[in-house]
């Protein structure tokens, strides 16, 4: 039906089908814009009692816990909603490089809606959570368990590198 549906679209007849009630996610604009985003998420961790400030890149910086967190926008996509906790892990040789691969796939695997990823330079290793929120204001409703998640797997990888030999 979707196929069908974009099929006469492409050709222009008028109304193949009620394409807004079959597929609302794809022909509504866009709900809010990068200021709107990042105020929604500055005073949603002000009330929560984090310091929020942007970056260089206009992106959201908190600290909790003693270490920097990210909420990074994307300016194409404001459904898209991801939490960032960047070079928890650094990464000396080569020897640490395969067990900090083998240790951000296990933690991945172990977590629910996180991801642990060794950057292409092979250098350090970051934790993020990505999901798509519509509305994007469902964030609030899920931040604190996003939180845990991201904490969760950032655990998960540091236990399972002990495991593999780095202390």
């Amino acid at each position: 039906m979707f196929l069908a549906t974009m099929a006469f679209i492409r050709a222009g007849c008028e109304k193949p089908v009620k394409k807004a009630v079959l597929f609302p996610y794809l022909f509504r604009e866009f709900l809010m814009n990068r200021q709107q985003l990042t105020k929604m998420y500055t005073d949603y961790l002000t009330r929560e009692g984090y310091q929020p400030t942007l970056d260089e890149d206009g992106d959201v910086r908190f600290k909790a816990e003693g270490f920097t967190y990210y909420i990074i926008i994307d300016d194409q996509d404001e459904r898209f909603f991801r939490l960032l906790f960047p070079n928890f892990w650094s990464i000396d040789d080569g020897d640490e490089l395969a067990r900090a691969l083998i240790s951000a796939n296990y933690a991945t695997m172990r977590t629910k809606v996180a991801k642990v990823y060794v950057h292409d330079d092979g250098k350090n290793t970051s934790a993020s959570i990505e999901m798509f929120l519509d509305p994007p204001e469902q964030f609030a409703k899920t931040f604190p368990r996003c939180m845990s998640a991201l904490r969760t797997s950032v655990n998960t990888f540091v236990e399972r590198m002990k495991e593999l030999g780095k202390a």
